[in-house]
C-alpha cells in the first residue's frame, strides 16, 4: 500500500536501475502503479509511469500498444511535463511511425529532433536523441546514416559515463550489421556489448545480446557456435524467470533444428514456445512459431498438418500488420501448395510474394513464377490426355516421365543459378560495404595509430579495471622535441614523415598487451601494463633508438629526434578517472621539457 507520492517516484526509480527483471515484468509493475496514480490522482508520478511503460512497449516491439497509449500521455506531458518528457515521447514515437505513417513523416519528425537537440546540454539526453535517431534510420532502411547518429550517441554517452547505454549502442550496431550482412563486424560489436553487459551485471542484458549473437551465427550458417550462444541465453532467461526469453531462444534452438535436420524437435520446441507467446499475447512470434511449424512438416512430409498450420497463420496476419510477415506466409504457402500439387495456388502465392521485392529479386523469382506456370500447365494437359484411348497410355506416360526429367533438370539449374547470383551479390555488397565504412574506423588518417576518441576508449577501459585492482596502469604522455624547427625548416611534408616514422617507432618497442595512440599534433599517449619504472625507461630507450634508426625521407641522416616523455601511475587516492591520471603524466611531461627535454619523468 502506498501512502504517498514520493513512495511511488522511489519504486519508478528502482525500476529504472532494474537490471534484473525482464521489460514484460517491469510493464505490468508499471501498469499497476498508473493505476495508483490514477487513484490518488498523482498527475506528476502518473506521467513518469506512463512514458517509461510506452518506452518499454517500444523495447518489447508491442508498436501498437505504444502507439495507442501515445497521444493521452503525450497531452498529459504538454500540460505539466518538462522538455525532456516531450523528448522521450518523440522518441518512443520514431519507432511506430514508420511501419503506420511512412517514411516522409518519419524523416520531419527526424529535422525536428536534429534542430532540438541543438539547444540540449545534456550528454545524457543527447545520446537518447542520436540513439533512436540511428535505430530510426536503421528500421527504414538508411544504414549509413544509422551508423552516423549511432556514432554520435557512443560519443556522448561515453562522456555521461552510461556503461549501459553504451552496451545498447554497441548491440544496435551488431543489428545493423547482421542486416547488412558483415557477420563477423556484427558479432564483434555483440561482443563488446556482452562485454560491458558483464561489467555492469545487467543479467537481461547478457540474455538479450547472447540470443543476437546466436541470431548472427545462424544467419552466417555457424549453427554450433548458434547453439552454443541461444542455450546460454536461455539458461539466464531460466535463472531470471524470464518466460519470453525461453520461448524466444527455444523458437531459433528450433529454426537450428531444421536446419540440421532434426525435424520432430524443432516441432516440439515450436509448439513449446508458441505456448507461451500465446499466454503473453506475442502476435508476431506465435505466427512466426507457426510458419515454422509449418517448414518442419513440410521436410516430413506432413501435408495435411502443414495445411492446417498454414491455415492458422493465415487467420494470424491481420493481427501481425508486417510486410515481411506477409511475405514470409506467401513463401511457405506456395512451398505448401506446390508439394500438394496444387500448383495453381502455388503460383498465386509466389506472384504475391514477387510482388513485395525489389527489383532484382522480382527478376530472378520470375523464373520461379513461369516453372510454377509451366507445371501447372502440364498437369492440366496431363489431365486432358488421360481421356486418350487405353491404346496410346504407354506413350503418354513416357511423354510424362520426359516432362517430368525435363522440369527437374530446370529446378535443379534454376536453384544453382540462384545460389550463385545469391553468393555473387552478397560478397559485392561486403566488399562495397567494407569500402565505405573504412573512413569511420577509429584510425588517424596520417599515421594509421590509433586516434584519439580511440586511445581513451582503451585509456578509460583500463583505468576501470585498474579500480578493481584487476591491473596496474600506467600512463605516458610523449611529445616530440623541437618539432615545430622540423616543420618550418625542412617543411611540414616532412614533418609528417616524422609523424609516421615515430609511429612506426612506438608500434615496434611496446609490448603486445600495452597501447598507444596519436593524441593530439606531436603528442602521443601510450597506455603500459604492470609495468616498473625499469621497463618504463626500457621503452624509451626502444622508442628512441627505434626512430633514429629509421630512414625518414627529407630528415637529413644526421639528424637526431629526441623526445619527452612524463608517466604517471595509477593512485586510486589521486585518481578519480582517467582525466586525473592523464594530467599527472601530461605535469611530469612539462617538468621533462623544463629539465631540458629529450628525458622520463615518472610520479
Amino acid at each position: 500500500m502506498l501512502n504517498n507520492e514520493s513512495q511511488l517516484v522511489s519504486i519508478l526509480d528502482e525500476i529504472e536501475n532494474d537490471t534484473i527483471s525482464s521489460p514484460l515484468k517491469k510493464i505490468e509493475t508499471l501498469e499497476n502503479l498508473i493505476e495508483v496514480a490514477k487513484t490518488n490522482r498523482w498527475r506528476s508520478s502518473l506521467l513518469q509511469a506512463n512514458i517509461k511503460r510506452i518506452t518499454l512497449l517500444v523495447y518489447t516491439d508491442n508498436l501498437a500498444g505504444a502507439e495507442k497509449a501515445w497521444p493521452q500521455v503525450h497531452q498529459l506531458a504538454t500540460q505539466i511535463g518538462k522538455q525532456e518528457d516531450l523528448i522521450r515521447l518523440d522518441l518512443a514515437s520514431l519507432y511506430f511511425t514508420y511501419p503506420f505513417n511512412g517514411v516522409e513523416t518519419v524523416k520531419e519528425k527526424h529535422k525536428l529532433l536534429l534542430q532540438t537537440a541543438e539547444d540540449i546540454e545534456s550528454a545524457q539526453l543527447l545520446g537518447d536523441i542520436y540513439e533512436a535517431l540511428g535505430t530510426s534510420n536503421h528500421l527504414s532502411y538508411s544504414p549509413y546514416d544509422a551508423i552516423r547518429y549511432l556514432q554520435k550517441a557512443y560519443e556522448y554517452y561515453t562522456i555521461s559515463d552510461d556503461s549501459i547505454s553504451l552496451g545498447g549502442v554497441l548491440s544496435s550496431l551488431g543489428s545493423l550489421y547482421v542486416d547488412l550482412g558483415n557477420y563477423e563486424m556484427a558479432i564483434e560489436y555483440f561482443s563488446d556489448s556482452l562485454q560491458l553487459a558483464e561489467e555492469t551485471g545487467n543479467e537481461f542484458s547478457r540474455s538479450v545480446i547472447l540470443f543476437n549473437i546466436g541470431e548472427a551465427h545462424i544467419s552466417n550458417s555457424e549453427y554450433e557456435l548458434a547453439k552454443t550462444s541461444l542455450l546460454a541465453a536461455r539458461d539466464i532467461s531460466k535463472n531470471l524467470n524470464d518466460d519470453i526469453g525461453v520461448a524466444w531462444a527455444e523458437a531459433s534452438l528450433a529454426d537450428i533444428a531444421i536446419s540440421l535436420g532434426e525435424y520432430n524437435k524443432a516441432i516440439a520446441m515450436f509448439q513449446a514456445a508458441r505456448q507461451k507467446f500465446t499466454e503473453t499475447g506475442d502476435n508476431l512470434m506465435y505466427f512466426n512459431t507457426l510458419v515454422g511449424e509449418v517448414e518442419a512438416k513440410l521436410k516430413i512430409k506432413n501435408i495435411p498438418d502443414a495445411i492446417s498450420l498454414l491455415e492458422k497463420a493465415e487467420a494470424m496476419l491481420g493481427n501481425v500488420n508486417s510486410s515481411y510477415s506477409e511475405q514470409l506466409f506467401n513463401s511457405v504457402m506456395a512451398e505448401v501448395m506446390f508439394e500438394s500439387a496444387n500448383y495453381k495456388q502455388a503460383y498465386l502465392a509466389l506472384e504475391k510474394v514477387i510482388e513485395e521485392r525489389d527489383r532484382l529479386d522480382e527478376l530472378e523469382q520470375q523464373e520461379q513464377v513461369q516453372k510454377f506456370r509451366i507445371q501447372f500447365d502440364s498437369d492440366l494437359k496431363e489431365s486432358q490426355n488421360r481421356t486418350l484411348a487405353i491404346e496410346n497410355q504407354y506413350n503418354l506416360e513416357r511423354l510424362n516421365q520426359q516432362r517430368e526429367m525435363q522440369f527437374l533438370w530446370a529446378i535443379i539449374l534454376f536453384l544453382c543459378a540462384f545460389v550463385l547470383l545469391i553468393v555473387l551479390w552478397l560478397l559485392f555488397k561486403q566488399v562495397k560495404h567494407r569500402n565505405r565504412f573504412r573512413d569511420m574506423a577509429l584510425i588517424d588518417d596520417l599515421t594509421q595509430a590509433p586516434n584519439r576518441r580511440a586511445i581513451l576508449t582503451v585509456a578509460g577501459r583500463a583505468f576501470k579495471r585498474s579500480l578493481k585492482d584487476l591491473e596496474k596502469t600506467t600512463v605516458c604522455l610523449i611529445d616530440l622535441d623541437h618539432f615545430k624547427q622540423i616543420n618550418d625548416t625542412l617543411g611540414h611534408e616532412v614533418g609528417d614523415n616524422v609523424l609516421v616514422g615515430f609511429s612506426k617507432a612506438c608500434d615496434q618497442s611496446i609490448r603486445r598487451h600495452d597501447h598507444f595512440g596519436r593524441y593530439g599534433g606531436e603528442e602521443w599517449l601510450l597506455l603500459l601494463r604492470d609495468v616498473s619504472a625499469t621497463e618504463i625507461k626500457n621503452v624509451f630507450e626502444r622508442i628512441r633508438k627505434s626512430v633514429n634508426e629509421m630512414e625518414i625521407k627529407g630528415l637529413p641522416e644526421d639528424y637526431y629526434l629526441s623526445f619527452s616523455m612524463g608517466c604517471a601511475e595509477f593512485d586510486k587516492s589521486k585518481d578519480a578517472d582517467i582525466r586525473a591520471l592523464i594530467k599527472r603524466a601530461d605535469n611530469m611531461l612539462y617538468h621533462a621539457k623544463q629539465d631540458g627535454r629529450d628525458q622520463f619523468l615518472i610520479t
